[in-house]
Order: C-alpha cells, then sequence, then structure tokens
C-alpha cells in the first residue's frame, strides 16, 4: 500500500518535472510532452496571438506538439533575432516543402549552400532584368492601361477585383520569369490562381504533420492522405511543377547562351556554366521551386496589396480624393504615373504604406527556425529546433511606433513639409534580416504606378454591402474577403457632381 503511494507521488513529481517550462525560455504556454498545448488552428490567429502578448508580452513561447514556438512581437526583437545566421533557417515542414519534395530546393523553404547559391542568383539576375529599374516601368505602365481597359466594361458599375488585378500583377512577374503574359480572361491565368488559392486553404490541415511529425510514422500512408488533405495538395503540386516543366522545355529548345530572356535563360545557363563546380547547387527541380516562390512572392502579395488598396479607398473617400487632386497637381490626365513621379506623389506613397502597416499581408511572418541554441540580449534562451515568428502585425499595432495605431491615417508618413517619411523601426512588410524579400524592389515600383494610375483614371467606392475590412481565414497570408466594389470613370463623377 505505502509503495504505491510512494511510487505514485514519485511517479506525479516526476510528471511534473517533465511537464514544466525551463526557467531561462520566454513566458507562455508549455503544455503536456508529445502534444504541448493544443488549441485549432494550431498556428493561432492574429487574434489569439494579441491575447497571449497581452499576457505574456513581447515575446512568448507556445509548445505545439515537440516545436516550441517562440512569437517575437516587438519590431527590436525581430530585427535582432532575424539578423542572426544561426536563425536564418526554416523549418523542415511539408509547408516549406511541398513543391520540391522535401529536398534542400527553392527560396522559401531551403537553407544553407542552395539557398545562398539561389538568392544571390536570383537578386543578381532580377536586377539585370530590370527589377526595381527603369526598364520595367512601361511593362507595369502596359499592364496598368490594360486593368483601367477591364474596367471600362464595368463603368458605373460593379466590379470583382480578382478580374482584372490577377492578370495585371502576373504579367509583370511572369515577363521576368518566362517572357511571357497573359490576357484578361485567359482560362491558363485563372486556373493557375485558383490552383494557389486552392493549395493556400488546403494548408491548414497539413501543418498537423508539421506539428506532430510522428503521425507521418505510425499512421498509414492511405490515412495522411485522406484525413491531412495531403493527396489532393500533392496533385496540385503535380499540376504546377508540369506547367513550369513544359515552360522550361520550350525554352531549353530555342536558348541563346548570348542574349537570355528571362530568368529561365538565366538559369539554365548558370546551370550549365556551373556543371563539374563542386559547389554546384543549380538543377531543373530548384528552378520549379524557385520559379514557385517567385510566382507567388511576386503575384499574390502584390495583387492582395492592391485588393486592400481599393478597399480602403472605397472606405475613406476624403483620403481618396486628396490623393487625386494630388496626382491631378503633378501629372496631366494624358500622362500615366511613372515611376519617376515617387518623389512628388508623397501623400498617394503615403497611403500605400499605411495600407501595408494597417493590413500587415503575413500578419505573423514567416517562420524560422534554429539552428543551435541562442541567447537574445533579454536573457531568455531559445532552443535549438524552435520556430521563431517574426509578427509583422503586432510590430504595426506598437503604439511605441505608432500614435494610435489603429486609426487609418495615412499623415503618419508625412513629415513636417509635407515629404513621404518611412519610420526606420516598426515598419517590416517585407520582412526584415536575412530572408528579407528578393522582391521588394519590384513590389515597391508596382505599387506606385499601379495605385497612382488607377487613382488617375477611376473612382472606387462601396458596394451593395459596403466595404469590409476583413481577412479570409487562410494561414500565412491575409487575403480581403470576396467582395463587389463600384467602379467609375472619374470623369463621369466630376460630370455628374458638376450638374
Amino acid at each position: 500500500m505505502w509503495l504505491e503511494i510512494i511510487l505514485g507521488i514519485i511517479l506525479l513529481l516526476a510528471l511534473r518535472e517533465v511537464c514544466k517550462k525551463p526557467k531561462d525560455l520566454p513566458p507562455g504556454l508549455w503544455g503536456l510532452p508529445v502534444v504541448g498545448h493544443l488549441s485549432y488552428p494550431l498556428i493561432p490567429t492574429q487574434a489569439r496571438v494579441k491575447r497571449l502578448k497581452e499576457k505574456y508580452g513581447d515575446i512568448f513561447v507556445l509548445r505545439i506538439g515537440s516545436f516550441v514556438n517562440v512569437f517575437l512581437c516587438r519590431y527590436a526583437l525581430c530585427k535582432e533575432a532575424c539578423v542572426k545566421a544561426e536563425i536564418a533557417s526554416r523549418p523542415a515542414w511539408k509547408f516549406f516543402n511541398l513543391m520540391n519534395d522535401g529536398e534542400n530546393l527553392g527560396l522559401s523553404g531551403s537553407d544553407g549552400l542552395p539557398w545562398h547559391n539561389t538568392r544571390r542568383f536570383t537578386l543578381r539576375h532580377l536586377s539585370d532584368l530590370g527589377m526595381g529599374r527603369t526598364s520595367m516601368v512601361e511593362a507595369i505602365q502596359m499592364e496598368a492601361r490594360e486593368m483601367i481597359k477591364g474596367f471600362e466594361a464595368c463603368s458605373r458599375g460593379l466590379s470583382d477585383l480578382d478580374q482584372f488585378l490577377n492578370v495585371a500583377v502576373v504579367n509583370v512577374i511572369w515577363q521576368l520569369l518566362s517572357n511571357r503574359r497573359y490576357n484578361v480572361g485567359d482560362e491558363d491565368s485563372k486556373w493557375f490562381h485558383k490552383l494557389i488559392l486552392d493549395m493556400q486553404h488546403g494548408y491548414d490541415r497539413i501543418f498537423i504533420l508539421d506539428f506532430f511529425p510522428w503521425l507521418t510514422k505510425v499512421l498509414p500512408l492511405w490515412i495522411q492522405k485522406k484525413i491531412f488533405g495531403y493527396e489532393k495538395l500533392m496533385e496540385m503540386k503535380e499540376q504546377i511543377s508540369g506547367y513550369f516543366m513544359n515552360i522550361i522545355e520550350e525554352h531549353k529548345e530555342n536558348l541563346d547562351p548570348t542574349n537570355p530572356r528571362d530568368f529561365i535563360d538565366a538559369y539554365l545557363i548558370e546551370m550549365e556554366d556551373r556543371r563539374g563546380d563542386p559547389r554546384n547547387t543549380f538543377k531543373e527541380k530548384d528552378l520549379v521551386s524557385t520559379l514557385w516562390d517567385l510566382y507567388v512572392a511576386g503575384s499574390d502579395t502584390a495583387s492582395n496589396t492592391l485588393r486592400w488598396f481599393i478597399l480602403y479607398m472605397a472606405k475613406y473617400p476624403k483620403v481618396q480624393r486628396r490623393a487625386q487632386r494630388e496626382i491631378d497637381d503633378v501629372i496631366p490626365r494624358n500622362v500615366q504615373p511613372s515611376w519617376e513621379d515617387k518623389d512628388s506623389l508623397p501623400y498617394t506613397e503615403a497611403i500605400i504604406h499605411e495600407v501595408h502597416r494597417m493590413v500587415s499581408l503575413t500578419p505573423l511572418g514567416i517562420q524560422h527556425t534554429t539552428t543551435k541554441d541562442v541567447r537574445l540580449s533579454n536573457g531568455y534562451r531559445i532552443p535549438k529546433g524552435s520556430i521563431l515568428y517574426p509578427v509583422g502585425f503586432c510590430s504595426h499595432n506598437d503604439d511605441r511606433h505608432w500614435d494610435n495605431p489603429f486609426e487609418f491615417r495615412p499623415e503618419r508618413f508625412l513629415d513636417d513639409n509635407g515629404k513621404f517619411f518611412c519610420p526606420k523601426d516598426g515598419f517590416m512588410p517585407f520582412g526584415v534580416g536575412r530572408r528579407q524579400c528578393v522582391g521588394e524592389p519590384l513590389a515597391r515600383m508596382e505599387a506606385i504606378i499601379f495605385c497612382a494610375s488607377l487613382l488617375q483614371k477611376l473612382y472606387f467606392s462601396p458596394g451593395p454591402n459596403g466595404v469590409i475590412l476583413e481577412s479570409m481565414q487562410i494561414p500565412i497570408v491575409n487575403h480581403p474577403k470576396h467582395q463587389w466594389v463600384k467602379v467609375d470613370f472619374r470623369k463621369d463623377v466630376e460630370l455628374s457632381h458638376a450638374a
């Protein structure tokens, strides 16, 4: 009897020690061994992260499965952590490795030498092909004109934003990558956009296998495929890979090594030039993964930025009209806005930045992982194998950086002289540190040309259900909810007001 009691007490004490969070870790929820602290969805929503921040502070842990998840909810912490080489890796998750079958390939999910090689090559050749340079201006202007023509069909009516925004934004990055463009209504473009959206919706269940990798060893493969949607995701992955491979094969057939037309050409030439190099990581499978990363980053995030911009303009007509007056003051109606006009459009640029801040397209940031134990300046230890989240929306809502942060006020990005001004701290729409977005120069150029061109010609107002400034429930990215917006040509609106 007494032996059982003593053994029971010892067992309880041992269980308590196993379940206890190490003292030098940040505060937070630890939970039980193996399962951690469970809730749904596994990756917490913005609302839950906000509640946990209020309870535990700017840095906290949330153990999910066997992973220690560390949430960095202040800009200074994000900057300190994300510049460290030992925090520059990505988790070995299916989420990151779906397109590369678990290999160390592409941009978003790779590490080490393959990542360094591909990132360096991508930055160099996208720059050579025009990213961030004036040579891209004409291409973006043409896509803006085509977008406006599309809206013309529904002038004085309601518009489905997806119909015109997707093609225009995709064409900018797609011309850089493959020297191709789509037309509005192109079936390939619509099919590919739907495929991307379907994959993003399917990520929710695949995270279960990422946080509980031991399930892949105890559950039969058919259960994994059916319950976690892995089979469907793999089908979509094969469709995407096949689509890219067909285009790569076409490029190989008429490749001129002395005159690369686009990113695919440049990669194929690099692949051949590096043959025999012991540090060579360039191969077709890596090209497919890189194309996927660039396509999604260059089209999905940019088109969502434009959607949010239009919704905010419809919601705040005074802001919209002030930007239009600014554009009219410096650019004649028959002249299209250009990248060179950026410095003359401080309020328009301020609006774009304020939309970025309010929306936080990747609200929790893109996950990093630690390759060894890391000690931060605040004294907390981050264990090897932890998952770090540089939480952008907390930084963008931080009243230590922003006065009345939940108020939409573009003027916060203007100085006392009315010039555009972006604070160095607190603003991180493109991430921070070693993994900062490679497409940032192109995104900034697209934003000012597209937004100024739209406001120069069009006027946006709420649809029948008003303007909904809420996100869809999609992991990782803040997609605006699908809705209709009323679109008019400004000349028609001005005539009606004059009458």
